[in-house]
């Protein structure tokens, strides 16, 4: 099937043809595309590069559907911050929050599992570095699959997945703090 895929881009460039590819596998949909139209309940709800998708998904649905995505419950702060049950993040771009911009609504935030850093607890950042637990370590071949808790408020937390590298071991019960970079963390509309 992998095979096929680059056999794919290689006929489409040699031929100069639009190919169009219907899929339910978002691999493969990054893999052989220029452009990807994601649609969900018979409508296009995003439409780009497979880069754009995948970095910048518009909504949860798209979040999820390509690649996989911690989603953050929040409400809106300022214009580049938003609140969370485990504290205050900072972003990187003027999100689109909401029509009326008296509105705390927030869609949520999506990042990334390997857009989220371990980091030892003498490392300083300006921003967004939040204690954590490690809960579970899970192998996955070339990386780590942890599973950490944030503490919250009222006594909520929230469990966040993260990719470390192979050679970063983390085991259960660690305290560690995790960084998520603003420029990874995207304001969804829904």
């Amino acid at each position: 099937r992998k095979k096929l895929q680059v056999e794919l881009r290689e006929l489409q460039k040699k031929t100069d043809t639009t190919f169009i590819l219907v899929t339910h596998d978002q691999d493969e949909a990054i893999a052989v595309s220029d452009r990807i139209l994601v649609m969900h309940q018979g409508q296009i709800v995003q439409d780009g590069s497979p880069e754009d998708v995948y970095e910048h998904p518009v909504n949860r649905f798209v979040s999820t559907f390509i690649g996989e995505a911690n989603i953050l419950e929040c409400e809106r702060v300022s214009e580049k911050m938003a609140h969370t049950d485990f504290g205050d993040l900072a972003l990187e771009k003027d999100p689109a929050w909401n029509a009326n911009a008296e509105s705390k609504v927030c869609g949520g935030i999506a990042i990334r599992m390997e857009d989220i850093h371990v980091c030892k607890n003498d490392e300083n950042f300006p921003n967004n570095v939040f204690p954590a637990k490690i809960l579970q370590r899970i192998f996955r071949g070339d990386y780590w699959e942890l599973i950490a808790e944030l503490p919250g408020e009222n006594g909520k937390s929230l469990q966040l997945r993260v990719m470390t590298d192979p050679d970063e071991i983390y085991n259960p019960g660690d305290s560690v703090n995790l960084y998520m970079e603003p420029q990874y963390l995207q304001v969804l509309s829904d």
